[in-house]
């Protein structure tokens, strides 16, 4: 199951980021913590960084030019490949919506925060998930720190 996905700049600032779950999570320590490993392994080690496994979750990264995109997953059942291929999507829609404002570097988070309804439809085709839209409604989407 999905629990999370990160959007964030290379800079640690956090574009968007969507909670399928009900534990609270704080922003600016998660997207802190995922560039952070992420400019670790390119910069000291000289690799991308594909994945962190933990005892009950996993953590994908797919990290292009100026983003870092974080699905963090709790179970082990769901395929690398279909992750691959979501995460994939996932980023080339985002950067196609909203290339001008990366091309302006432009990172303030309000302009991104309608792209979480798009994620959830890559979801939802992808097989991966069936949200209810109710209870999505209900929830915080925290897009703004």
């Amino acid at each position: 199951m999905i629990r999370s996905i990160f959007i964030i700049h290379e800079s640690g600032l956090c574009l968007l980021s969507r909670s399928y779950g009900d534990e609270s999570q704080n922003i600016d320590l998660y997207s802190g913590f995922l560039v952070a490993v992420s400019s670790f392994a390119k910069n000291m080690i000289g690799e991308k960084i594909n994945e962190i496994r933990m005892e009950h979750h996993i953590i994908f990264y797919e990290s292009k030019k100026e983003i870092v995109l974080a699905l963090v997953t709790s179970g082990k059942n769901i395929s690398k490949r279909k992750i691959s291929t979501i995460m994939r999507r996932i980023y080339f829609n985002f950067v196609d919506h909203y290339h001008e404002f990366l091309e302006q570097e432009l990172i303030e988070p309000n302009i991104y925060r309608d792209f979480s309804i798009i994620i959830d439809n890559i979801l939802e085709t992808s097989g991966l998930m069936k949200l209810d839209r109710s209870s999505l409604e209900n929830e915080s989407i925290s897009s703004i720190h």
